[in-house]
């Protein structure tokens, strides 16, 4: 639990790029909106080419119209606020971090980018 953290406080650090949209499962920005409870994190093995399984994850994010505040009380996170932008295909926090959505429903969100550190990964975020 505590990589998915210093790997979210790195990425508000250091960013991510994007991929292009490969899915049709995305809502539009209101069904954003709201408290959204990290659930998983898995990134992407090159050495054997596959996703590795997904591990759980603590902490949350908060997500208004025009901030993502990220709290993790486990791991000394405890209110980071960045502005963000959404277009449909990704949302993009603090003007430089790039997340693309897989899926958005009113109670799910799979993000996934490239670390800071250069491998893929994912996120599964869960509405409460």
């Amino acid at each position: 639990m505590y990589l998915m953290s210093a790997i979210l406080v790195a990425v508000f650090c250091f960013g991510v790029s994007s991929c292009s949209k490969d899915s049709d499962d995305s809502g539009d920005k209101s069904d954003l909106i709201g408290t959204w409870d990290f659930e998983s994190y898995r990134y992407y093995d090159e050495e054997n080419d596959s996703w590795t399984d997904p591990e759980p994850e603590s902490g949350y994010w908060v997500i208004t119209p025009n901030t993502i505040t990220e709290y993790d009380v486990e791991n000394g996170i405890n209110g980071i606020s960045a502005d963000y932008t959404y277009d449909g295909q990704k949302i993009v926090i603090g003007g430089w971090i790039t997340w693309k959505v897989v899926t958005l429903t009113n109670s799910k969100l799979v993000l996934q980018g490239e670390s800071f550190a250069g491998y893929s990964e994912e996120v599964t975020l869960k509405k409460r």
